[in-house]
């Protein structure tokens, strides 16, 4: 994974469920052993003429989580994220 701060970091990522198309979770971490590997959900609720993502990461503590909103500022790039998923889904429509 390319971050924010122009470092490259190992990235590993297991799907755990995938509902389509209200939901996905995810694990999360560096390596299938990792063990600050966390896990996140994704849910997307029909709002009529748009659609609302949600985006929820389940760390085993707090210390763990500031680290990976400091450090290697996920809450950054997951904007980055869904800012280029909301433009490739206009470029579809």
């Amino acid at each position: 994974m390319h971050g924010p701060d122009g470092n490259d970091y190992p990235n590993w990522v297991e799907y755990i469920e995938i509902s389509p198309p209200e939901r996905i979770i995810l694990r999360h971490g560096s390596a299938p052993d990792d063990p600050d590997a966390f896990t996140s959900t994704v849910t997307i609720e029909d709002r009529g003429d748009r659609s609302e993502l949600t985006l929820r990461s389940l760390f085993k503590t707090k210390a763990q989580r500031d680290e990976v909103v400091e450090r290697y500022r996920a809450i950054e790039g997951a904007e980055q994220t869904l800012a280029r998923l909301a433009d490739h889904i206009e470029t579809k429509e």
